[in-house]
């Protein structure tokens, strides 16, 4: 990440988008509280973006499908809601 960062320049857009991998209780890699989700967000993202002059935009997260033998639905994903 620091070599990405250290390539920003002012008024960049930095386009960041989160939500399908970290939403997976099951993967202790990816699984965060909500409280910790946010703050890693800000810090090392947000945060790193503007100090150097860039526009961080953050973008929902894709929508997902659950896939079955009968059916095709939306699986729920609630870390865009709790940002």
């Amino acid at each position: 990440m620091k070599k990405f960062f250290d390539s920003i320049k002012p008024c960049d857009f930095i386009f960041i988008q989160f939500g399908i991998y970290e939403s997976d209780k099951n993967n202790e890699q990816w699984n965060a509280s909500v409280e910790d989700y946010k703050d890693c967000i800000k810090t090392k993202y947000l945060d790193e973006a503007s100090k150097r002059g860039a526009v961080p935009v953050l973008l929902t997260p894709c929508a997902q499908a659950l896939w079955d033998e009968k059916a095709v639905g939306e699986m729920a994903n609630l870390y865009p809601m709790r940002l």
